[in-house]
């Protein structure tokens, strides 16, 4: 239920039909899945804790031969908004997200 869960999967679903697949099942968001240029890989965006809205995107990498899941980023300390493959499926790049800048205010 979204308005309770920030859940949300990734299933491979065959273009012939069949069953769909699950690839993702930890507890918070997955999202913007991106195929390699290769076919060999999924990228996408992944928040690891369920009903925490402000826990952080981290990049996943889905090996599709054999199902292993990698965090290509898990001591990077900010958001990951957008990703693209580069040509060669060897390289992700990816924008982040800025942190905001604080300010102190003064009275006058």
């Amino acid at each position: 239920m979204q308005a309770t869960s920030t859940n949300s999967d990734i299933f491979l679903v065959p273009v012939a039909g069949g069953t769909p697949k699950k690839i993702t099942t930890n507890p918070g968001s997955d999202s913007t899945p991106r195929y390699s240029p290769d076919g060999n890989y999924i990228a996408y965006r992944s928040q690891l804790r369920g009903g925490y809205e402000s826990d952080r995107f981290r990049l996943m990498r889905y090996e599709r031969a054999t199902g292993k899941i990698t965090d290509l980023t898990p001591n990077f300390d900010r958001w990951v908004d957008s990703m693209a493959w580069a040509p060669d499926s060897k390289t992700i790049y990816f924008t982040p997200r800025m942190k905001a800048a604080r300010r102190s205010m003064r009275s006058m």
